[in-house]
């Protein structure tokens, strides 16, 4: 096998289609990471989700960091949470980016649904409410 940048993306493309059958089997869902390679080799990260809903494996990631964001005033179950940025604009908390050093927060606009991020002292105020909407790019 040539390893290249084309051969790469038709394997991702390939493997996603491969592992299909065993998703549906297992109720999960499996996805292949950024694959980083040389001359004679490639490796990648495997996620194996325990649900194949996206908005539970949303949730579940969610979860799974908002340790990293207690300083803002976030815990577990917040997820879809209403928040007032410092902008005086209500958002829902759907996220996280933990790499991002200035804006690791996601969160979508209320108004108008989409999704924007913010750094960790964003946040104003903590509503006592959660966002029933559609969130279009989990």
């Amino acid at each position: 096998m040539e390893i290249t940048s084309e051969t790469l993306q038709r394997f991702h493309e390939d493997f996603s289609k491969a592992v299909q059958s065993l998703e549906e089997k297992y109720d999960c869902s499996i996805s292949l990471g950024r694959i980083t390679y040389s001359d004679t080799s490639f490796s990648a990260k495997l996620t194996v989700n325990s649900s194949r809903d996206s908005e539970r494996i949303a949730e579940n990631r969610f979860d799974q960091d908002v340790w990293k964001f207690s300083d803002s005033g976030l815990q577990p179950g917040m997820y879809r949470r209403i928040v007032v940025g410092k902008d005086d604009v209500e958002y829902a908390v759907v996220g996280f980016v933990p790499n991002a050093r200035k804006f690791p927060i996601r969160l979508c606009r209320i108004d108008d649904g989409s999704i924007v991020h913010g750094g960790k002292h964003f946040i104003k105020t903590i509503k006592n409410e959660y966002y029933a909407g559609i969130i279009e790019n989990l």
